[in-house]
């Protein structure tokens, strides 16, 4: 059976602290009844189990309702009986005191303190306003800022411009086949790997069992007494996972080099020449192979209000060949100075 102790109450009549919740009904001292709400667990040492409460003294038999009760005890702690046969019991909400000095002092303590509590309330909410108002300003500066930017870039005006250059580029991309060298787990290895060489190495971790972090806790029983109940939570530590790694030579087709051509008007765009290579896409070491080809095609336009400023538009080889140079164009310009390249068919 799951021990029970005694919470503890403190009187508020008589300011006689450390009560029993289950023994101490009323104060023994004033009869004062108890007050559910001001329970409160005692601190480890103090513990009261229910069952090993003793009264001191000889006992003394309420004779109301026939409750034994300590001797030290001026009230019944069943019913607030006095020890003297007098049923009156005086709840504490009904004492009425005169006002002594003390209480004058603390009432005036006490609006001193509300006072403070309500200055530093403003404090705070001075405080909170201030932030408030940062914050605020920060937003207004991010919108301000990208209202700004974006009429630079959306805003356009027509600029007449000129064709001063038509430059090309063209290029094969070469792949050998060549031996590499290269490492992975032994498990996710190429089949055709050679000259393998394996050792351990660290491949992640995991989760172990560790034993439990367990703590107690109090747990109130709702009639002036509380349990003790532990929980455990399971503990765990990291530790490593091993695993088998392998340095291996595989053949694989690789980058090797790229071949180039490029001009200008004087000079019509055609493909490098790599007739002298042997081309072939067999696996065999040292076989080169044409593996990608790439080109672009780029527009020069001059500004006809300032020879200085230049832009330039890369466009598909179909609409390059459109345009002529010397050819007079007009195009949009944004207030960054960022030509509309899509402009250029508007004409």
């Amino acid at each position: 059976m799951t021990q029970r102790f005694e919470m503890f109450w403190d009187c508020k009549q008589c300011g006689t602290k450390k009560l029993l919740g289950i023994t101490h009904r009323n104060c023994p001292n004033c009869g004062n009844a108890q007050d559910e709400t001001n329970r409160y667990f005692p601190a480890d040492g103090e513990e009261i189990a229910v069952s090993n409460h003793q009264y001191v003294g000889a006992d003394w038999d309420c004779i109301y309702c026939s409750t034994p009760n300590s001797q030290k005890n001026n009230h019944c702690i069943g019913c607030g009986a006095g020890k003297d046969g007098t049923k009156t019991v005086v709840e504490y909400k009904e004492v009425k005191k005169p006002i002594s000095n003390y209480v004058k002092s603390s009432n005036a303590n006490q609006r001193t303190m509300n006072n403070s509590t309500d200055y530093s309330d403003k404090l705070v909410s001075k405080a909170d306003t201030k932030n408030n108002y940062i914050m605020g300003g920060l937003v207004f500066f991010a919108v301000v800022i990208i209202a700004i930017f974006s009429y630079l870039m959306l805003v356009k005006e027509d600029k007449f411009v000129q064709v001063v250059g038509k430059d090309w580029q063209r290029e094969y991309v070469l792949y050998k086949y060549k031996t590499v060298r290269d490492s992975d787990w032994c498990s996710s290895m190429p089949s055709d790997a050679y000259n393998v060489s394996s050792y351990s190495a660290q491949r992640g971790t995991k989760d172990v069992p560790d034993g439990e972090t367990c703590k107690v806790e109090n747990v109130s029983l709702g009639d002036g007494s509380f349990r003790k109940e532990k929980t455990c939570t399971p503990k765990y530590r990291s530790v490593p996972v091993y695993d088998r790694k392998c340095d291996y030579v595989v053949d694989r087709w690789r980058y090797d080099h790229s071949v180039k051509e490029s001009g200008d008007l004087e000079k019509m765009p055609r493909w490098p020449n790599i007739d002298n290579y042997r081309l072939s896409s067999v696996n065999v070491l040292n076989n080169v192979r044409l593996n990608d080809k790439n080109e672009s095609y780029q527009l020069v336009l001059q500004s006809d209000e300032n020879k200085e400023k230049k832009w330039s538009c890369n466009l598909s080889e179909a609409k390059w060949n459109t345009f002529k140079t010397g050819q007079k164009l007009k195009v949009q310009v944004n207030l960054l100075n960022i030509i509309d390249c899509d402009s250029l068919f508007l004409n």
